[in-house]
């Protein structure tokens, strides 16, 4: 499991209209289709499932960047037994515009099984129609850890979020199937006021024995045209990893490429 998890970093940010100030997607929800919400995916449980960081035990800096303007760092410490604890920050820009962020996130083990987390988060940044905006809200998770088959629930933007901001109060729900850690299945979907998912996202993982990890995955919001196809690479080592993510989408036909490092003291 933890040649696994050297394979996992911060990366990118979801696919939302470009003037409006977004959340963060890790590197690795991006290269698996955004489909993590129940993965146990280290620094990435800092956006994708924070619970899911109290079923290991490292002390871990991320890294990860798009650009000069487009990227992010965190710290997670997990080595206390049965609690995890984060921070991250992004900064993304987009036309002149410039959105950033932080969070602080706290997790425990409340059982062998089963985990639960909440965030604090800040965003701030134009809102869709180009006015500065903020946000201060909170996020809560829970991640059931089967070893072989993982589930994950997560509530965004508890307070209710921010409209102009196309942020939202959300409900998020994921599956992860772990084939002897070498191979990874994974599925979500995110529903906003209702049960009717605006996104839906698969991906797979290959962690192979020889220090390398293979990811794909797939996208769509089912309500618009837009979906896109996402890839993978990570170089894995106990100590320092590197990581890159490729989305394609269908709409733009372009290519978004993001880098990342993982360092485990």
């Amino acid at each position: 499991m933890h040649r696994f998890g050297f394979s996992l970093i911060l990366g990118v940010l979801a696919a939302l209209p470009a003037h409006a100030a977004v959340d963060y997607v890790p590197l690795q929800e991006k290269a698996q289709g955004q489909s993590l919400t129940g993965g146990n995916v280290l620094n990435d449980s800092l956006f994708s499932n924070p619970a899911g960081s109290t079923f290991t035990q490292v002390y871990a800096l991320d890294a990860s960047m798009q650009g000069f303007n487009n990227f992010a760092v965190s710290i997670l410490d997990t080595k206390t037994e049965g609690m995890g604890g984060g921070l991250a920050y992004f900064r993304r820009g987009v036309e002149g515009a410039r959105t950033q962020g932080g969070r602080v996130n706290l997790a425990s083990r409340i059982s062998d099984t089963l985990g639960l987390g909440v965030s604090g988060k800040y965003v701030a940044g134009p809102d869709t129609l180009g006015n500065e905006a903020k946000l201060t809200d909170a996020d809560l998770w829970l991640l059931a850890n089967f070893q072989y088959l993982v589930f994950g629930l997560t509530l965004r933007n508890t307070l209710g979020g921010n409209d102009a901001m196309a942020m939202n109060r959300e409900l998020a729900a994921g599956m992860r199937l772990n084939y002897k850690n070498q191979l990874f299945f994974s599925a979500s979907a995110v529903a906003q006021k209702g049960i009717d998912p605006k996104q839906v996202g698969f991906g797979m993982e290959f962690v192979s024995p020889y220090y390398f990890a293979l990811k794909g995955g797939y996208y769509f919001l089912p309500k618009t045209p837009f979906a896109a196809w996402t890839g993978g690479l990570s170089f894995i080592s106990p100590k320092l990893s590197l990581h890159y993510a490729v989305e394609f989408q269908n709409l733009s036909r372009g290519m978004e490429h993001q880098f990342g490092l993982t360092l485990l003291l």
